[in-house]
């Protein structure tokens, strides 16, 4: 039977590729022969196609096969029988589609002829024209009506085609409601004459319609029926869209047709009045920035405008949204704020726009002064990030919320400076220290660091003492405590308020750069603005720079999510509401919300030891490659480490009533931005404000600032984090390849260092705002003053 089985499939094959050729060359013959015998030109063909394609595709099959081999050749020929079967399905169907649409065609031929006869019989061709000798035509009342329906059809396409006398001469007297013509306009999005341009066969005439014209109208009754008419159709089409001017209704084929017309040519107008707009401004001396920033201003919502006499300052008054306690405040200029005012347009689907965000933070209990959005502002979760609110800690209605800190708890940025040069790092040697870096210092989703605590036990002693920790093992110098937020350690940091899991996550991540816009540069000290504080800074102009950026890792982002799973049920109970479902909160003074900022420390210890071991794995990396010791040789200092996602308690001034009172505030994607001579400052800085460390996007510079004296009525002691995003992830890596991204950096002479390639586009300076922009916003303002500019020449990204 084997031996059979193997010999039919062999020979089915040739009989097939045989059935193919003349199938062929039956379906050519037949091509222009309809009626040959009733064979369908479609089905030979489709029969022909089915059986070519299942010959070659069995061909194809066995060609892998082993002569010898009947048990592959069997599977491969039953394989793609059964594919045969499937094709000639699909052929049949095709052929059966093609022949309706034939005969679909042919019957609309069929009745035209029978019309064109129907009026050759209406002809009565007795007499003839006595001067022309021509027959003399006598049209019967069939056709007169006929003609009739006509005329009537032509006289509204002229109508629609062109605009009626009435419309012009409303055009040149303006009447008294001008305005209200021109809002429910407005409110229904469209224009008359668009409308009626669009033109759809209708599925036949209702039967209503038919009595009517069987009737007839003449005289008065017909003119104020015409006008009922065109009433009626203009009413219809814009109240539901459903009906032509002749009262028939649109199929949804139809009605989906229409409306996509209108919006196209409602599209088509706003970029003329646009563009037009445009060129006048461009004509009298502006730029086209200029143009599309004027047009958003004036088409934003009212209660979003400049602050007049403030330069970049922007406000967004009570009643923007429902509930908001005060105005809400952002900095920008004009490129930033476009971005932020075009994001508006953009809500929808679960997205909430930054400014919005800000609005909603405004409806807080205990928020003292304006809920402030930094220029690097971008939507996040719950509050925008970039932004900063303090609450008022003797209102008993001041309530904590971990969305206004986020989930990487103290994410900051750590500077160390040298004594190298930018020459002593030739090509080669640059690129065996970036090697080097990334290879010491873990990276990517996940990674684990080699210090790991020994126990769950140390990983508290951790959380507990911060950098006191680190000190202890050897990892860090002591002058690092100075120049660290907070000397490294959190007050009031708990263990105990900090989840079996998120101790779990966090026990084998210290000590790892993680991802996401995660990064640790070599940088070269590119310009100096401020001499006195680069000097106090120890940063020189030609010096090399290493800035690590990183948090708290799997722990910060699991306490994070803890908390707003016990906060959302808490919230009900103590009676507090809010605008987002995200802005879950609880009154700072109960235990849950004392449990929160316990935990919160903690998580912010932890990410202060983190940062501290990679930069101990850094400076052995410069001993090994330089064989200098980082102390001594290369003073690898410290410049100063900051967070920019964390909520602390200090002492600001109410601007409702001029008095010093406790705050917490929250700071989300913004950066502490103390004055000079601020107590919590150390005393090397007393004289030129706290050091701000500003990182950039991938490619582009970093910037380090000061705290101003005005930061602390202006902004709370606070300023920007970076550059903020422009484009959401998903929509860099529809518009940007990760290989260009990388291919640019190597031209600009970059060394690059990714674990997760695919990642690059998200991060890529084309998915971020304009850093520079977003420090010069700040200089302006005064919430911080410009210090050094940083160049990078080496990125380590997870």
């Amino acid at each position: 039977p084997r031996v059979v089985l193997v010999r039919s499939a062999r020979s089915l094959l040739c009989a097939r590729r045989f059935m193919a050729s003349r199938f062929a060359a039956l379906a050519a013959s037949v091509e222009d022969d309809s009626s040959s015998e009733g064979v369908s030109s479609e089905g030979v063909c489709g029969i022909a196609m089915a059986s070519a394609l299942n010959a070659s595709a069995v061909g194809a099959a066995s060609r892998d096969v082993d002569e010898d081999d009947d048990d592959g050749y069997l599977g491969a020929f039953f394989h793609n029988n059964k594919a045969s079967r499937h094709l000639g399905a699909a052929a049949a169907r095709n052929a059966a589609r093609r022949r309706a649409s034939r005969e679909a065609e042919a019957q609309e031929v069929d009745e035209d002829v029978a019309e064109v006869d129907e009026q050759l019989d209406d002809l009565d061709l007795e007499d003839s024209d006595k001067e022309t000798g021509a027959p003399k035509k006598r049209v019967s009342k069939k056709a007169e009506r006929r003609a009739q329906r006509k005329q009537e059809k032509a006289e509204k396409r002229d109508r629609r085609d062109a605009p009626s006398a009435v419309a012009a001469d409303d055009a040149e007297a303006p009447a008294a409601d001008d305005d209200g013509a021109d809002e429910e306009q407005d409110a229904v999005g469209i224009d008359v004459a668009p409308v009626a341009e669009v033109q759809l066969a209708p599925k036949g005439k209702p039967k209503k319609q038919k009595e009517v014209d069987k009737k007839g109208r003449s005289g008065q009754q017909a003119a104020d029926a015409e006008a009922g008419d065109k009433c009626q159709d203009v009413t219809t089409a814009h109240s539901a869209c459903v009906r032509n001017e002749e009262g028939q209704r649109f199929t949804k084929s139809q009605l989906k047709k229409r409306k996509e017309m209108e919006k196209h040519l409602r599209t088509a107008e706003l970029r003329a009045a646009e563009q037009a707009e445009t060129e006048e401004i461009v004509a009298e001396g502006g730029g086209v920035l200029d143009a599309r920033f004027r047009r958003r201003v004036l088409s934003c919502p009212s209660e979003i405008a400049p602050v007049q006499g403030r330069q970049h300052v922007w406000d967004i008054a009570p009643g923007f949204i429902p509930g908001m306690r005060g105005p809400a405040r952002f900095f920008a200029d004009e490129q930033l704020a476009l971005l932020c005012l075009e994001e508006i347009g953009q809500a929808g689907g679960g997205f909430l726009p930054a400014v919005r965000q800000l609005a909603n933070v405004a409806t807080l209990p205990g928020l003292m002064g304006c809920s402030l959005g930094m220029p690097d502002l971008h939507s996040g979760y719950g509050f925008a990030v970039g932004s900063v609110a303090a609450i008022d800690l003797t209102n008993p209605e001041a309530v904590v919320s971990p969305g206004g800190v986020g989930f990487d708890i103290n994410c900051g940025v750590r500077l160390l400076r040298t004594d190298l040069k930018e020459s002593d790092l030739k090509s080669k040697r640059l690129a065996s220290l970036a090697t080097a870096i990334f290879e010491a210092v873990p990276t990517g989703v996940g990674a684990d660091g080699a210090f790991a605590p020994r126990s769950q036990q140390d990983l508290k002693d951790a959380l507990k003492d911060g950098m006191k920790w680190a000190l202890e093992r050897g990892l860090c110098w002591e002058e690092d405590l100075e120049r660290t937020e907070e000397g490294g350690v959190m007050p009031d940091a708990d263990p105990a308020a900090v989840s079996v899991r998120a101790l779990k996550r966090g026990s084998p991540q210290l000590g790892t750069l993680g991802s996401g816009n995660h990064y640790l540069e070599l940088q070269v000290v590119d310009e100096i603005f401020d001499e006195e504080a680069a000097r106090t800074m120890d940063l020189v102009q030609g010096n090399v720079c290493v800035m690590i950026h990183c948090g708290s890792r799997g722990l910060g982002h699991q306490l994070c999510t803890d908390y707003l799973q016990t906060m959302d049920a808490t919230m009900k109970k103590q009676g507090i509401s809010v605008s987002d479902r995200q802005l879950c909160c609880v009154r700072a003074s109960s235990d849950e919300g004392q449990q929160y900022l316990r935990g919160m420390a903690a998580a912010a210890n932890y990410a202060f030891i983190n940062r501290t071991i990679i930069a101990h794995s850094v400076r052995e990396v410069f001993r090994n490659v330089f064989g200098r010791d980082p102390k001594e040789d290369l003073r690898m200092n410290m410049v100063y480490d900051v967070a920019h996602n964390i909520a602390k308690k200090e002492e600001h001034v109410d601007p409702a009533d001029g008095k010093l009172k406790a705050a917490l505030v929250h700071r989300k994607g913004a950066t502490r931005s103390f004055p000079p001579g601020h107590k919590d400052l150390p005393e090397v800085y007393q004289k030129v404000g706290q050091p701000v460390l500003i990182g950039g996007s991938m490619g582009t510079c970093s910037y380090v600032l000061a705290g101003n004296p005005e930061s602390m009525d202006i902004s709370f002691g606070s300023t920007c984090h970076g550059a903020g995003r422009r484009l959401s992830r998903a929509a860099a890596k529809r518009e940007l390849s990760a290989e260009a991204v990388l291919a640019k950096l190597r031209r600009q002479g970059i060394e690059v260092r990714v674990a997760s390639p695919k990642l690059v586009a998200e991060e890529a300076d084309e998915s971020y705002k304009d850093v520079s922009s977003v420090v010069r916003t700040c200089h302006e303002v005064g919430m911080s003053r410009l210090v050094a500019r940083m160049r990078p020449i080496a990125v380590i990204k997870g």
